[in-house]
């Protein structure tokens, strides 16, 4: 606690904190910026070359598509349950919206 009475130090200050919630950003990046990408670009070459629907697409598409998703589904609920609980009480608050999230994550 510092002068002002309240904590002066980040929460990503803190080695504990910097352990459980760095790997979990960098997986969010290799997920967004990797897979999902890849994913769309695959999506969107297939769909427009050919003049496809979304039933006509190849099975390994399909089989990328319902990967990522679950993939990216999986890391959102961990994320945000593992954000929640770092952040102690106040993860339970209504204004940090990881009960929207969770949510969210639970019902894909």
């Amino acid at each position: 606690v510092g002068e002002s009475g309240k904590s002066d130090t980040p929460i990503m200050d803190y080695q504990l904190q910097q352990r459980a919630l760095i790997p979990l950003i960098a997986r969010t990046y290799v997920l967004s910026g990797l897979g999902m990408n890849y994913v769309k670009t695959r999506y969107g070459k297939e769909s427009t070359a050919n003049g496809l629907g979304t039933a006509d697409l190849t099975p390994e598409l399909q089989i990328l598509c319902s990967g990522i998703k679950s993939m990216v589904t999986w890391h959102c609920e961990r994320t945000a349950s593992v954000c929640r609980e770092r952040c102690g009480g106040q993860g339970y608050l209504a204004a940090n919206r990881f009960e929207e999230i969770l949510g969210d994550a639970h019902a894909v």
